[in-house]
């Protein structure tokens, strides 16, 4: 699943969005921070897979935070569609010996057409049953095939078929 949506810092999308500035955080606290993704890769019925920490410096802050957002896994972005998306920033209330910390946020994106596996245009069974098809296979071993690893963690398991699932008798948008 190629491509990605691209994140901005306002709701008009004119500022791209290059870092998140956090402030200072105590033990304990959260912090709320609205992005806005904007679908501008050409495609239609883009969506989120995952999103996640990269990078994080000091490497062992990351036992101490947890970001999350508030996006339904499911939603799907238009062509051009604007979505804010807020994140939210937890840091462990046992956090000890950590004064500044810094790391990247990267995203993981499908798009509808690539669940299409019987190219019909529309979600059907059939697409779902190659997806069970290769449940329990995972990098590495004799049948993986990474088409199938529809949430991009390196395994195809109940995930990946609640995923494709979500979207049956979906028709594709042309």
């Amino acid at each position: 699943m190629a491509g990605a949506p691209n994140f901005y810092a306002d709701a008009a999308c004119t500022i791209p969005l290059s870092n998140i500035d956090w402030g200072t955080m105590d033990p304990g606290e959260s912090k709320t921070k609205t992005v806005y993704v904007k679908n501008e890769t050409g495609k239609p019925d883009c969506f989120l897979v995952n999103i996640y920490p990269l990078n994080i410096v000091p490497p062992e802050f990351a036992q101490y935070m947890t970001l999350t957002s508030d996006w339904l896994m499911f939603t799907l972005l238009q062509r051009n569609q604007i979505h804010a998306l807020n994140l939210t920033l937890a840091i462990s209330s046992s956090i000890h010996g950590i004064t500044s910390f810094s790391f990247d946020v990267t995203s993981d994106w499908g798009f509808l057409a690539d669940l299409d596996f019987g190219h019909d245009g529309k979600i059907l069974i059939d697409d779902i049953a190659v997806v069970a098809q290769h449940m329990w296979t995972h990098e590495g071993g004799p049948r993986w095939d990474p088409t199938y690893d529809l949430n991009q963690d390196g395994k195809v398991d109940i995930t990946d078929l609640a995923l494709i699932s979500k979207f049956y008798g979906k028709k594709l948008t042309p």
